[in-house]
């Protein structure tokens, strides 16, 4: 099982140079990051010409011209999607379930482990309550679209929470080629803070955190300083002797 948690413009969010993104992001990451967006682009592609042909293919069809480039993932936020017959539809057409953590409001889609693929797939929107993933918000005034944008996913995950969700992950990366993690609740870097988080709890190996984050997460980064650090206390005596 691989887990990756992706920081996904995280860079422009937190106000940091691209160096420190290396810290929890692999080139490899980075380079599967560009590949899924390329696939994404074909995808919206191959739909508009779908539906502009006067003879349309089966949807089928037009999964297939995608899925040879890279693997399929929807994202669905309202709980009907649970149902049986929807779920069954993932597993025909070999599309990945997105499972989301979201603020909770009328039927919204609750956490979930679901595997319909090979692929697994979290994405942790944050739990603003006013942020309803933007569904029925309007700008606010003097603040634009981007301020409200910043504001609903303004939200720091408590480590009980990510624990919850590092079950979840590891219950379906057990029969998952791949599993992939990724945090929306970038305001203020926060995405950059529990995706380090995460990563500890999966692997028990903690990423240097750049020292501006830890001034301002003290207490979640407390243990995210640089390297350096951590060999003077894993060998202390050789420190003092020094």
């Amino acid at each position: 099982m691989t887990v990756r948690p992706l920081l996904l413009l995280l860079t422009a969010a937190a106000g940091l140079a691209s160096g420190p993104a290396s810290a929890v992001a692999s080139p490899a990451d980075t380079a599967t990051t560009q590949r899924y967006l390329q696939a994404d682009y074909t995808l919206a592609r191959a739909a508009r010409s779908h539906l502009a042909s006067s003879e349309r293919a089966p949807v089928s069809v037009v999964l297939a011209q995608v899925q040879h480039e890279c693997p399929l993932v929807a994202e669905m936020r309202h709980s009907s999607w649970m149902a049986e017959e929807a779920i069954g539809t993932f597993l025909d057409y070999h599309v990945g379930f997105c499972n989301i953590d979201q603020p909770a409001y009328t039927s919204a889609m609750p956490p979930t482990a679901f595997l319909t693929s090979q692929v697994g797939y979290v994405r942790l929107h944050g739990r603003n309550p006013r942020n309803s993933l933007g569904g029925f918000e309007r700008p606010s005034q003097g603040m634009g679209q981007n301020g409200t944008r910043t504001r609903q996913h303004d939200y720091l995950y408590s480590e009980a929470e990510l624990r919850e969700w590092v079950t979840r992950i590891q219950h379906a990366g057990r029969f998952a080629d791949r599993t992939f993690v990724i945090f929306n609740n970038d305001a203020g870097a926060k995405s950059f803070v529990n995706a380090l988080e995460v990563q500890a709890m999966l692997k028990g190996v903690r990423g240097a955190a750049p020292k501006e984050l830890r001034r301002r997460y003290p207490v979640e980064l407390e243990h995210f300083g640089p390297r350096g650090a951590e060999q003077q206390w894993l060998f202390p005596a050789e420190h003092e002797a020094a």
